[in-house]
């Protein structure tokens, strides 16, 4: 899953139209705070990734201050998964053959679904999981779509993300890099 600093250095590169064609689906933005309780990540290590060292460079030798902010964001595309199962659907879970994966215990194997209408709008779907799916703090009853709007809230067991845009990944991504160099 990538870290919202990992859009950085397309965000310097592109317009925020620019970026939405790149992106022409939403996301699911998710905050983690330091202190958060981390049950069901103790498997996980971190790792430096190319996208990490390639921004290191990039602020070392542009003078970009990046906030330390953007690496408390997780995002997740709502795109289909190539070669998965069930096309006409974007599961959500913990398990690894699902389209957006999230690595909490209190998520399902097979959690959720998003469908995308020929229109362009998005409706979730909890696919019968332990611990439900909230649509903005109200519980969705199994295997019923609820549709879903940019800003919307959704919390898969105790996992809460934000349903956003590419224009919106931008201006966060924006607000939190400026150049520290000297100003001409």
């Amino acid at each position: 899953m990538p870290r919202l600093f990992e859009y950085v250095l397309e965000v310097r590169k592109q317009s925020p139209a620019e970026f939405a064609a790149t992106y022409p689906y939403p996301f699911l933005l998710q905050y983690r705070d330091a202190g958060e309780n981390r049950d069901g990540w103790t498997f996980k290590t971190q790792t430096i990734s190319m996208a990490s060292a390639k921004l290191a460079s990039l602020a070392a030798s542009e003078q970009l201050e990046v906030s330390p902010e953007l690496a408390k964001f997780d995002v997740y595309p709502i795109e289909k998964a190539l070669n998965n199962p069930w096309q006409e659907r974007i599961s959500i879970g913990r398990a690894r053959n699902n389209d957006i994966v999230l690595g909490d215990s209190s998520v399902s194997k097979l959690h959720a679904h998003f469908k995308r209408t020929k229109t362009g709008d998005y409706f979730v779907a909890d696919a019968g999981s332990r611990n439900g799916t909230r649509l903005n703090d109200q519980p969705l009853e199994p295997n019923t779509a609820a549709p879903v709007k940019l800003g919307d809230t959704l919390t898969f067991g105790r996992a809460t993300v934000t349903f956003v845009d590419a224009f919106r990944l931008h201006d966060l991504v924006s607000k939190h890099v400026k150049s520290a160099g000297p100003r001409p």
